[in-house]
């Protein structure tokens, strides 16, 4: 019985593997043209500054974001991580090609800054994802997070 359960353990943990890798397979095959960044969260319905909305259409930035995006960890379900303080700003990421919306993320701007696509699991964000977002939305870091006072 024991067997059969190990068996049964490490036949999940393939098929598990084998559908994340599938997702991920499946972005690497798209080639984005523009992004719709859309800045969300209470602090930008009251201020509208900075604003609520930037498109990316330069190939350059889109590709570099992009790709920032496919090298991103999977942050583990069992982690225990402290975030520090969140002010309520996220992101909606819309990837296009030639006018067709292929995939969304979601990007919290504060706390852990999660990443999130569709399927809903969270990556960690990084330094080189932020700067990226610093250049494509030309707002500083703090605007950026949404630090109180920054706008």
């Amino acid at each position: 019985m024991k067997v059969k359960f190990i068996l049964l353990f490490i036949c999940f943990l393939v098929l598990g593997a084998c559908l994340n890798e599938d997702k991920i397979q499946k972005m690497e095959n798209y080639h984005p043209t523009k992004i719709v960044i859309e800045r969300k969260g209470k602090l930008q319905s009251i201020t509208h500054q900075p604003p609520a909305e930037y498109q990316v259409d330069t190939m350059e930035m889109v590709t570099s974001i992009y790709e920032s995006l496919l090298n991103l960890k999977v942050v583990p379900k069992d982690a225990i991580i402290h975030c520090p303080a969140d002010f309520g700003i996220s992101y909606d990421l819309a990837f296009y090609e030639d006018g067709n919306q292929l995939f969304t993320a979601n990007v919290e701007a504060g706390g852990c800054r999660y990443v999130q696509f569709q399927e809903k699991e969270a990556y960690q964000s990084t330094d080189s994802f932020w700067k990226l977002m610093k250049e494509a939305t030309g707002m500083t870091e703090s605007q950026l997070w949404g630090t109180p006072g920054s706008f």
